[in-house]
């Protein structure tokens, strides 16, 4: 039986709405109304445009690449100090995403997506930091920015590592050189770290936005600067881009369900010890109860004899009663 996203919300919805007395379920519900939350929210833009987050450390070209895809001088660069203190956003006409606060310029040929440029990932302003992680919660997909000087950032890998299933990253050399390339070295560390990468693009950003700024046509040394375009303007199709918000959501489903698995199910076991620890002193309170009666009551005839006595003494009739009774006084006397 397959089940729509739609229903498998509704049901993980039940589960953060339990307010019951089995509190391993009840402690769960925050982070579950939250996860929901998220869902339901991706779910409503599964036919929207498609979210692009460029992340890294200063200096890495984050800026210089965005402008080096649009053609023109939409963010400030720098390629030797931090520059970018609010996000600038590319966006096609028309595209209806709220961002309160952060430079937006449409003319975007780029139809089925939205490029991010964020600030600094190892900035050391609190607000900048605040920022990026706000982008990257609205995102679907990451460029992971990064140079031959600067990819093995761990400032950006301790935002990205919470997101890991839940966003489909590509990395983006983004000052490549004839010289060696990081490419071998930096997918490795990433798989080392549990990161998935769907793709690995080297570019000249600078040469790129220079060369586009003076009209000149592509040239051999901007390296995969057109391989990158085409994934951008030709493979994140309609398609594509609804494929990726479903794998998106179900990485975070999946998440959900195996932080669930191991907060809750995991405790199985001691949930079963504590069934016959309880089981245990069940028994024990049953035993001790037994023995209780036998010593004290079994123990002491003369007041089973006086009980009975007083029981047939009641219900005797006659002079079967009336003897019964009398001696049953007599036996009452001090």
């Amino acid at each position: 039986m397959s089940y729509r996203l739609a229903d498998i919300v509704r049901c993980l919805e039940d589960f953060a709405a339990y307010d019951g007395p089995w509190r391993p379920l009840r402690n769960e519900t925050d982070l579950l109304q939250r996860r929901v939350e998220e869902l339901k929210q991706r779910e409503e833009r599964l036919d929207d445009v498609l979210i692009v987050t460029l992340v890294g450390g200063s200096g890495v070209g984050k800026s210089t690449l965005l402008n080096a895809l649009a053609g023109d001088m939409l963010a400030k660069s720098s390629e030797y100090r931090p520059c970018t203190s609010v996000p600038t956003v590319y966006r096609p006409p028309g595209a209806e995403v709220q961002f309160e606060g952060w430079t937006q310029v449409s003319g975007s040929a780029l139809e089925n997506l939205i490029l991010i440029d964020t600030p600094d990932s190892d900035t050391i302003v609190k607000e900048h930091r605040e920022i990026v992680i706000e982008a990257l919660k609205r995102c679907d997909l990451i460029m992971v920015c990064g140079s031959g000087e600067k990819y093995l950032d761990e400032a950006t890998w301790s935002l990205l590592r919470p997101l890991q299933g839940e966003r489909t990253m590509v990395c983006v050399e983004t000052k490549a050189s004839l010289g060696e390339t990081v490419k071998d070295h930096w997918l490795s560390r990433m798989e080392e770290h549990g990161f998935t990468i769907a793709d690995y693009f080297r570019v000249d950003g600078r040469r790129t936005l220079d060369r586009k700024l003076a009209g000149n046509p592509v040239g051999d040394d901007e390296y995969d600067i057109g391989r990158l375009e085409h994934f951008l303007a030709q493979e994140l199709d309609r398609e594509q881009v609804r494929r990726i918000k479903r794998s998106n959501a179900t990485g975070l489903l999946s998440k959900t369900v195996a932080t669930l698995d191991e907060r809750i199910v995991t405790r199985k076991e001691e949930i079963e010890a504590l069934n016959e620890a309880l089981d245990g002193a069940g028994k024990a309170v049953l035993l001790e109860t037994f023995n209780m009666v036998r010593d004290r009551l079994f123990g002491e005839p003369h007041l089973w004899n006086y009980a009975l006595g007083r029981e047939v003494s009641l219900r005797a009739k006659g002079i079967v009663g009336f003897t019964i009774r009398f001696v049953e006084a007599i036996r009452s006397l001090p």
